[in-house]
């Protein structure tokens, strides 16, 4: 090889690896203020090079579990992290949070029973103990689930975004709700706010978000509406921890 082509290919070679680092940085960035979806996506460019890096498949793994998604999806990836890292018993532990999600409880509790008699902590097994817990009466949930049918709002109500904790009032004329799809492009996150949706007599009509004297760019959750006093119950992060709010609608 000539000496310019030898120079051109480690030019090359170093680029690909800043390039790598600088995506696992902006990645670092994102998780730091747990805005899982975009650290995600950085740390599977840094993977989709470096299938074998143990450090980003951590990461990618942590930031399925926590985030607002399938989990279930972190499967690959904790199988691939297994076979890097043979032995480690925090990997059964993923493993049964993941097929628990993914409604597959028997093998979530195989995984979890051989993670307790390798864990030696009692932190370890208390853990372990709630997971167990929550499959059993997920899949207690499941066998006993009633034959209801599930129905799409609609464009009014429903996004591509996360949509949840729904509360119809009483008179079934006033629907709140919680949805992510509001952008900080300062930030460069998606986060929480509650909207609210007024029922036309036939179908429910545009949702809008909550003024200002209960959405913020932090995080708001819908958690109840009391008849009695009209009040709208809501959680959030505003002051750094999750607190209960509450106004009249």
């Amino acid at each position: 090889m000539r000496p310019y082509s030898l120079l051109l290919c480690m030019m090359l070679l170093c680029q690909s690896i800043a390039s790598q680092n600088d995506y696992e940085k902006k990645g670092d960035e994102y998780y730091k203020y747990f805005n899982y979806e975009r650290a995600l996506r950085e740390y599977l460019r840094v993977y989709n090079k470096e299938p074998k890096n143990n450090g980003v498949l951590e990461k990618i793994i942590n930031c399925i579990l926590n985030d607002n998604n399938p989990r279930e999806n972190a499967i690959p990836y904790i199988e691939q992290y297994g076979k890097l890292n043979p032995g480690k018993s925090g990997v059964k532990y993923q493993m049964a949070q993941a097929l628990f999600h993914g409604h597959r409880f028997d093998e979530a509790l195989k995984y979890l029973d051989q993670y307790v008699a390798e864990a030696a902590s009692k932190e370890n097994h208390d853990r372990a103990a709630i997971l167990k817990a929550q499959i059993n009466k997920a899949r207690q949930m499941v066998a006993d689930s009633a034959n209801i049918q599930l129905i799409n709002l609609g464009k009014n109500i429903n996004s591509s975004r996360a949509d949840l904790n729904a509360f119809v009032t009483a008179d079934h004329q006033t629907l709140f709700y919680t949805s992510d799809e509001r952008f900080n492009s300062y930030a460069g996150i998606y986060y929480f706010n509650v909207k609210v949706s007024e029922n036309n007599g036939t179908s429910w009509g545009e949702a809008k978000t909550l003024g200002g004297g209960i959405n913020t760019i932090f995080d708001e959750f819908a958690a109840g509406y009391a008849e009695a006093t009209k009040e709208l119950y809501y959680n959030t992060n505003r002051k750094g921890e999750a607190v209960l709010g509450s106004a009249v609608y």
